[in-house]
């Protein structure tokens, strides 16, 4: 499953990553073996003249990872799949998947974070729409954390109690919130 920008301009997909630079372009199987179907492109070209001769089909589980691509020659950052549960770390671009679960094709998560790089590159005022909108969203949370906080300092709570609450130090909660509620003291 791909993607086109509002403006046809650009053509991106989740492409599975595989050793010696080729990528996923669709998948494919005789029913007992499901692969990815693979092409080399070169690095930053556009790939639309890149596609001569038949793909070959790859082991999914061989993937290293998922990237973003685009047919004018972006590339995402590489969602490199680790090995085991604790080294996934999403905000380092590291996920676990189980070779059993993969067959070339991003997991779910992944592909919705590789779409929503994608649409930043491909149609950056949209990006910025976004940027504003999650802006004002944190805006109104922000605003509804500290009157929950005026709340529960207001019925006997403690700095402690509300920075566990709030999943931060207590030194941050206070130093975040006591100059609103002067009179709730330390």
């Amino acid at each position: 499953m791909g993607w086109t920008s509002g403006d046809g301009v650009h053509e991106g997909w989740a492409a599975a990553q595989f050793p010696g630079g080729w990528f996923s372009v669709g998948s494919g199987g005789d029913g007992t073996s499901v692969g990815a179907m693979v092409r080399r492109f070169a690095p930053q070209r556009p790939l639309g003249g890149q596609r001569a001769g038949e793909p070959e089909i790859r082991d999914g589980r061989e993937a290293l990872g998922w990237r973003g691509l685009c047919e004018c020659g972006w590339r995402g950052p590489l969602w490199v799949r680790v090995s085991w549960p604790e080294q996934a770390d999403p905000d380092a671009y590291r996920v676990h998947v189980p070779d059993a679960d993969r067959y070339g094709t991003a997991p779910p998560e992944v592909n919705e974070e590789i779409e929503e790089e994608w649409r930043a590159h491909a149609e950056p005022a949209d990006a910025l729409d976004e940027v504003a909108r999650t802006a004002a969203a944190a805006a109104v949370a922000d605003r509804r954390l500290t009157r929950a906080v005026r709340t529960a300092l207001g019925c006997g709570a403690s700095w402690a109690e509300v920075a566990a609450a709030a999943g931060v130090t207590f030194q941050a909660a206070y130093e975040r919130w006591a100059p609103f509620f002067p009179a709730a003291g330390g």
